[in-house]
């Protein structure tokens, strides 16, 4: 097997397209002669907000498909299921640049039809092959998702009368999501219309798209070729700009470069206005774009674009053979120097990634660079379970912790463009959760948030932290602000507090006259979801003094 076909196989990641094979009749007990068909949806809905169902059937230009009917059934324990039937789908197929590759419906479920709180759904679709432009065979059903190994189980979904924690002091946003200009040998992702009706239903006031340089950097109607004239790119831009949303979306890439150790790592760009070359690692044969920017020449040339350029999960590492064969490698705190404006240190769930990536931000805090916080998923579409190629050929892996909007960045204030978007993360206004409401400010009121990279007032002698969730999200159970000093590798805890009670609004004062004259301050928040699962609030830091101001 020559190394160009095993490279083409290793972005394992994301959307689980499952018609590639290194040649025909190559063994692949993921293969069908039939599209990928996934149904999905929010993992919660916003008052008033009716259900967005999507469903997806890709590759229907190789395996064309009559779809028949969609069936949904919604059911909550100690309740009978509802059936829900449609029957003419065709009228909620939405058009979009790559129709003819990959169809996608939006199907409103009414919420007058939906009972309040956690939910289960199923959706079945009835359908027939195609042949020669006819109808063909047997009526064949799916349940879910078609794709072999995965677990078919239901959708979870929480229908919510109350709106996220201080969503009216803040606006909520992911910073890494993929659409289908993602597309690859194991990877597709839905149209932006899709993306945004999810983010409006569920409490998504903004979302990042950061799809792919080397995706971006492909021929439109061939992923496995590079296509000089950037018609994927143009594609791309122009459904951006012809777009009428009902969330901010932010126009952005993420861009393949090379770090201090000519490995190739991710860093986002938003704002930009062209194309940002990038395509070491992207499983193709580099015909056209064979100079690799650094990290910080991609920075040089997203900041002359006026973007806003910032480390892409900087906590994840990289497998033996992405090391090898891709040239993957992980981001440093040298790297973190190179004009990069922000830290997307929370992706997805709260594991090892996001230790990785915290103790990177600390470090780079610690030594005077005034870096935000940022959280994103990294999703390609994965609105209500991520499901992915566990094992080229073998196994479809699913989890039910990451999924579009779960790890959120709250800007502060309420922001209603992409330029006042862009402004405040340049500006550090950031927290990122999966959860609470966090705030550092200088009055009860979390209009007075001080989290920003302006060094705060040397009069001040006390500030408040404001902490909020609500019974659908969970507990707070302790509260700590810490306050790092230049060039020392330890922070000082400056206060703390547990909660044994759930109370659903926190405010308290704590000193900082005794402070050191020049130093940062940062929030942490800890609790538990009915779950029992972990819940997470952290703010991006505020400085007192001048602090080593890069």
């Amino acid at each position: 097997m020559s190394c160009d076909k095993l490279i083409e196989l290793l972005p394992l990641a994301l959307y689980a397209e499952t018609h590639f094979r290194f040649f025909r009749g190559f063994p692949s007990l993921l293969f069908k002669r039939e599209p990928e068909i996934i149904f999905d949806m929010p993992r919660r809905l916003d008052p008033q907000q009716d259900l967005p169902l999507i469903l997806l059937a890709n590759d229907i230009h190789h395996y064309p498909i009559i779809p028949q009917t969609v069936s949904v059934t919604v059911s909550q324990a100690g309740t009978s299921p509802v059936l829900h039937k449609i029957e003419e789908i065709e009228q909620y197929e939405l058009d979009h640049p790559l129709k003819s590759q990959c169809r996608a419906w939006c199907i409103p479920i009414e919420r007058r039809c939906l009972p309040q709180g956690e939910i289960l759904i199923n959706a079945r679709l009835d359908y027939r092959k195609m042949k020669n432009g006819l109808q063909s065979g047997d009526l064949l059903t799916v349940l879910n998702d078609n794709l072999r190994t995965s677990s078919k189980l239901s959708f979870n979904c929480y229908v919510s009368d109350t709106y996220l924690p201080g969503r009216d002091l803040c606006t909520y946003g992911d910073m890494h999501c993929h659409s289908q200009f993602s597309r690859s040998h194991v990877e597709f992702g839905p149209p932006l219309e899709i993306i945004d009706r999810v983010a409006a239903s569920s409490g998504i006031d903004f979302v990042a798209l950061t799809d792919h340089s080397y995706d971006l950097a492909c021929d439109k109607d061939d992923y496995l070729k590079q296509d000089q004239s950037l018609s994927m790119w143009k594609s791309y831009d122009e459904t951006f700009n012809a777009g009428s949303f009902n969330s901010v979306m932010l126009q952005g890439e993420e861009v393949s470069c090379l770090n201090s150790n000519s490995e190739v790592v991710h860093l986002c760009a938003l704002g930009t206005t062209g194309f940002i070359p990038g395509t070491l690692d992207g499983a193709r044969k580099n015909r056209f774009f064979k100079e690799q920017f650094t990290i910080n020449q991609a920075v040089t040339e997203i900041v002359r674009q006026g973007g806003y350029p910032y480390a892409a999960h900087p906590g994840a590492n990289c497998s033996l053979l992405q090391k090898v064969l891709l040239h993957r490698g992980k981001w440093s705190l040298k790297d973190l120097k190179s004009g990069i404006e922000g830290v997307q240190a929370l992706n997805g769930t709260l594991l090892g990634s996001w230790k990785r990536g915290k103790t990177l931000w600390i470090k780079a805090l610690q030594e005077g660079y005034r870096l935000p916080l940022l959280a994103g998923n990294d999703s390609h579409g994965d609105f209500n379970r991520y499901r992915a190629i566990a094992q080229p050929f073998l196994k479809i892996h699913e989890d039910n912790q990451r999924f579009m909007g779960h790890a959120r960045t709250g800007v502060y204030g309420k922001r209603s463009t992409q330029n006042e978007i862009i402004g405040a993360l340049r500006a550090g206004k950031t927290f990122v959760t999966n959860g609470p409401f966090a705030c550092i400010s200088g009055s009860e009121s979390a209009e007075d948030s001080v989290i920003s990279t302006t060094s705060l007032l040397s009069s001040l002698k006390s500030l408040y932290v404001l902490a909020s969730t609500t019974e659908e999200i969970g507990t707070i159970e302790e509260i700590r602000v810490l306050c790092g000093k230049p060039e020392s590798s330890e922070e000082e805890v400056v206060f703390s507090k547990q909660y044994p009670t759930q109370e659903l609004t926190i405010t308290e004062c704590f000193s900082v006259e005794k402070l050191p004259k020049e130093c940062y301050l940062r929030m942490e928040l800890s609790g538990e979801n009915k779950k029992g699962l972990p819940l997470m609030a952290a703010t991006s830091a505020c400085f007192l003094g001048d602090y080593n101001n890069h």
